[in-house]
């Protein structure tokens, strides 16, 4: 398998073997130094390709909503409704619930709207609009530290399946919490 990712403003290619598919997913991520010019690329059939682009959307969703007067506790309202099942099945790490709902507000601040990917067996799930019966664009992923290659493989199985694109979001034990530098946007993937 070859999956094509933008990481930190590059796009890198990794190649899935017998070899490395036992290996921890950031390290991987982090030590990979094997880039490629994703516009450059020879694409066949069988290869699923990305043709949206994360960051096109920002200027369509500029739709503002109109405020409420209890603005604070509709926000409360929102929060718990939207991370309903999430934050129950969290346990007390303060840490998890904050890096949760930093990266919501940070998509939320793109112009997306944010639902619970427990369908999909994701965290989140981006709609570019609110409407009923819309399909949603992005699943977001979060990655543990002791997450493997072949977690990867299934997330790119059912994320084919289900035909969205991928958002990965590294979990990282550092002091210093940056969304940018945590984020991978999977732009294609093929079979071999």
């Amino acid at each position: 398998m070859k999956v094509i990712y933008e990481f930190k403003n590059e796009n890198y290619q990794l190649l899935f073997s017998e070899q490395n598919i036992d290996k921890n997913i950031i390290e991987v991520i982090d030590q990979n130094c094997d880039k490629c010019k994703y516009n450059e690329l020879d694409l066949n059939k069988e290869v699923n390709i990305d043709l949206l682009n994360f960051q096109q959307y920002n200027l369509l969703n500029t739709k503002k909503k109109k405020k409420k007067e209890n603005t604070e506790e509709s926000n409360a309202e929102n929060e718990s409704e939207i991370n309903g099942s999430i934050t129950k099945n969290l346990s007390d790490d303060n840490n998890y619930k904050e890096f949760l709902l930093k990266y919501k507000q940070y998509f939320e601040e793109n112009g997306y709207i944010v639902k619970n990917g427990d369908l999909y067996g994701a965290e989140y799930v981006l709609y570019l609009t609110d409407k009923k019966y819309t399909h949603s664009i992005y699943i977001v992923y979060f990655i543990k530290e002791n997450d493997i290659l072949r977690d990867l493989i299934k997330i790119l199985r059912i994320s084919h399946s289900i035909k969205k694109n991928i958002i990965l979001i590294l979990e990282r034990k550092t002091d210093i919490f940056d969304l940018h530098n945590n984020i991978v946007y999977v732009k294609l993937y093929s079979y071999k």
